[in-house]
């Protein structure tokens, strides 16, 4: 034990210090000192987005502007562009191209089988999903018109039947009685003679036949049509009438 009274001198306090530190040193030499752990920054960034509702729609596509068109050109046409059609009336097909209909208008049909009830007009270029029903209204028969035939000369029933092909209707008109000229020949006639000779006979007779000539008839030329009230080669609507000029029209 050191007791002392009065400052410590300083070689003395030094001492102390160094001893001091040497049981600090000591003393910690004995466990290992802990590690001073690396500084990390870490710097995180959150970006939230925000995406649209994804709807799926099958590709449009423009209604082709078939209007005026024949009925297989117009089918193929819609058909070609992936389009189902439906008619909304009856077209006209008498096997001839100008007498065939063509199409006046397009529409979005209604449901089957009334597909007029509520069809809407349709224009062409529209945007319509392929497979789209595509309503069709066609016109009648001819609908560019007709040209009148040439009937004039041709019997009744050729004129008609020339009219009826080319959609036309007719109506007979009669100036007067037919004519018949025929010429009438007498028949065949026998003459009786009696003939005289000198000999011992008995008178005898010689009967002669004299031929007459055939008779000759001139056969009835059958009605034709002397006149038409359209010219031929004019350009008529479908069902117009012709009028048919003859001497004496067929009951």
């Amino acid at each position: 034990m050191i007791c002392g009274v009065g400052p410590v001198p300083r070689p003395v306090l030094a001492g102390w210090v160094l001893l001091v530190a040497a049981c600090a040193l000591a003393s910690c030499g004995n466990s290992p000192a802990p590690r001073a752990a690396p500084r990390t920054t870490t710097t995180s960034t959150t970006t939230t987005t925000t995406s649209p509702p994804t709807t799926t729609s099958p590709p449009g596509v423009g209604v082709p502007n078939v209007v005026g068109m024949k009925i297989d050109l117009a089918r193929f046409y819609l058909k070609t562009a992936g389009f189902a059609t439906v008619p909304l009336n009856a077209p006209c097909n008498k096997h001839t191209l100008p007498s065939q209909s063509v199409v006046a208008s397009l529409s979005i049909p209604g449901r089957p089988p009334h597909v007029t009830v509520g069809a809407q007009p349709l224009v062409p270029g529209t945007v319509l999903p392929k497979g789209a029903r595509v309503g069709i209204t066609w016109s009648g028969c001819y609908p560019a018109g007709t040209t009148v035939p040439l009937v004039t000369g041709r019997t009744f029933a050729g004129a008609v039947h020339l009219l009826h092909l080319a959609a036309l209707n007719w109506a007979c008109y009669s100036v007067g009685p037919t004519t018949t000229t025929s010429t009438t020949h007498p028949p065949k006639t026998t003459t009786t003679r009696p003939v005289t000779t000198s000999t011992a006979d008995p008178t005898s007779s010689t009967t002669t036949t004299t031929a007459a000539p055939p008779t000759t008839t001139t056969p009835t030329p059958p009605p034709t049509v002397l006149s038409q009230g359209t010219k031929a080669g004019t350009a008529a609507p479908a069902g117009a009438v012709v009028a048919l000029v003859m001497r004496r029209c067929p009951q």
